[in-house]
């Protein structure tokens, strides 16, 4: 039975914290049976959280997920991939919807052992937008192509699924910094906030800016 969708949302999340505390317990004696296990827990503990309104305490648990399957995905790429991105995509929604950035540090320990297989596919379409989007806000970009992605930010804006990322990837370029003010106001769903955090944190940091790099390259490929 979900509880959730039944609305009973704090009975909800009593239950997966004792499917979390369940598996702590048997990940101590059995890791490499239990571990991965107490990852899909500690991320439905995440989904509990949002619902309630904890967006703290969901990030940290989002957090905790997938750092303890990252090393099952490093090893198993393909096996856990499936996993390890819709945690990954929880987790940076859960920073957009927060007051404190995620680990950096994780998320691109993550991306370097196989950016298309944690990222939305769709986010791998955009990905030519986001680095040329990053470019310019580090001041990179030519001329010619300002004006291409400013047009292209424009068509964006007249599709309803799109209106929020373009506002927000529009901000970015004014030289908006700050992740609440990048996002005020604007209804981003998950896919959203992947992309947008994927650019902010190109525009700051530059192994995130080869990464993205890399990605924009390799959707090209495959067009």
């Amino acid at each position: 039975m979900d509880l959730s969708a039944l609305g009973r949302r704090e009975e909800a999340l009593e239950a997966t914290q004792e499917a979390v505390d369940l598996y702590r317990r048997l990940a101590a004696q059995h890791p490499d049976a239990f571990l991965p296990d107490l990852a899909m827990s500690l991320h439905n503990l995440g989904d509990r959280l949002s619902e309630i309104g904890e967006p703290e305490k969901a990030l940290a648990a989002y957090e905790e997920a997938v750092r303890i399957l990252l090393p099952f995905f490093r090893v198993l790429p393909p096996a856990f991939a499936d996993r390890m991105r819709y945690m990954l995509r929880d987790y940076l929604a859960a920073y957009g919807r927060g007051k404190r950035e995620p680990d950096w540090e994780l998320v691109k320990e993550t991306l370097r052992v196989g950016l298309s297989l944690v990222l939305s596919p769709t986010v791998t379409r955009l990905a030519p937008l986001l680095w040329v989007v990053a470019a310019m806000a580090r001041g990179l970009a030519e001329p010619e192509v300002t004006q291409e992605v400013k047009g292209a930010l424009a068509a964006m804006r007249q599709q309803e699924d799109w209106q929020g990322l373009a506002e927000a990837l529009g901000r970015l370029l004014t030289g908006e910094r700050d992740p609440q003010a990048l996002r005020r106001g604007l209804a981003l769903d998950a896919i959203d906030e992947q992309a947008l955090a994927l650019a902010e944190e190109a525009v700051a940091d530059e192994e995130m800016w080869a990464l993205l790099e890399r990605l924009a390259s390799e959707a090209g490929d495959v067009e």
